[in-house]
């Protein structure tokens, strides 16, 4: 019941991603934030209350499934960061925000789990609700959310994926987040099979500080290559990191190859979403952001059973070296389809700018 639940979640939040995006462009972000937060955590209450209350599976499922209807603040953070800064500045810009990320991922499951020990699985929901809608509220209130406006254009048919270029991002993202999603679970089958499960979530905690660094080493860089060979760059350097991994002989041997295998994560995220504004169409910038949030949990969830699969056959060290196959599959791809990936318009980088004077 519980992967059904998940799995509707997750659903959910992939089917309104675009959707979500599209009304940002078209109304700003205020309007769409503060109704998707407030949907998603009362969604997110009331399953905490059905579930203490044993309500039948189809209540829980369905609760789970509303839960998914989360505001796009990744999408208007990006969009923000995309017309605020430009060239180093907005390298630097993204690849903090990848980071930022690596802590929340981080630091997410351990203050879940913390609730979970103080006061129950309840207690998850009502805190993971809580945040949604303060973190939300707090991020709408800014200026900088609240002024923002895309221009009003005429949409073409297909809106921002029509864009080659965004297509090209998106074939990527869903290459690497499935070597991301391999690599997650062969971590704790690896584990396992040294009989010691538990120390599969200091590992990966190790994997996010490896990528942090990564991400402080890239932000620090000047560099003018084009797009598109930051991206194959950055996408060989994940591939060839999860390499070393498949010949740990034990668990404090993987300790420090999965900071290795993590190293090229946030540089590669920070020119996808640097390369995202760039090729997004006039007017769509938020959308093509959205996109990104359908990429991502597609590949999680491809990657997720194969290495499952491959730990149950050939084994974890298989399934531990193999990881790196989808995002070099994916720097391939940039390679082939590299001049999908000039801006349309390099001039025009007025679009979607929050209006002066707003703090």
């Amino acid at each position: 019941t519980a992967g059904i639940a998940v799995a509707a979640m997750f659903a959910v939040m992939t089917i309104t991603a675009a959707p979500f995006g599209r009304l940002v462009d078209r109304h700003g972000q205020t309007g769409v934030l503060l109704p998707t937060a407030l949907a998603s955590a009362i969604a997110m209450g009331a399953l905490a209350t059905a579930g203490q209350l044993e309500a039948p599976t189809g209540v829980l499922i369905g609760l789970a499934a509303l839960s998914g209807l989360m505001p796009p603040i990744s999408s208007c953070q990006r969009a923000i960061l995309s017309d605020h800064f430009a060239d180093a500045e907005r390298r630097s810009a993204f690849a903090l925000e990848s980071i930022l990320q690596e802590i929340i991922w981080t630091a997410g499951p351990m203050i879940g789990t913390l609730a979970l020990i103080l006061s129950g699985p309840p207690a998850m929901l009502y805190l993971a609700a809580a945040l949604v809608l303060v973190g939300t509220v707090l991020f709408a209130a800014n200026p900088l959310s609240r002024n923002w406006a895309a221009p009003q254009v005429t949409r073409t048919r297909g809106g921002a994926i029509a864009q080659p270029g965004l297509r090209t991002l998106l074939l990527l993202s869903a290459l690497a987040a499935l070597s991301f999603g391999q690599f997650e679970v062969a971590v704790p089958a690896f584990a396992d099979a040294e009989g010691s499960l538990r120390a599969a979530g200091a590992i990966l905690a190790l994997w996010a500080v490896g990528s942090a660094l990564g991400g402080l080493l890239y932000g620090t860089r000047i560099s003018h290559a084009p797009p598109h060979r930051r991206l194959i760059a950055t996408a060989t350097l994940c591939a060839i990191g999860f390499v070393p991994a498949a010949f740990a002989p034990g668990l404090w041997t993987l300790a420090p190859l999965a900071i290795l295998a993590g190293l090229g994560i946030a540089p590669l995220l920070s020119v996808v979403y640097e390369t995202t504004g760039a090729v997004a169409p006039e007017g769509m910038t938020a959308e093509a952001y959205s996109w990104l949030n359908v990429a991502f949990p597609a590949g999680f969830t491809i990657g997720a059973p194969i290495a499952g699969a491959l730990a149950d056959g050939p084994g974890a060290r298989v399934a531990l070296g193999t990881s790196g196959i989808a995002v070099a599959v994916g720097a391939l791809v940039v390679h082939t389809r590299r001049r999908t990936l000039a801006p349309p318009g390099e001039v025009e980088r007025g679009r979607g700018r929050v209006k002066r004077g707003s703090g």
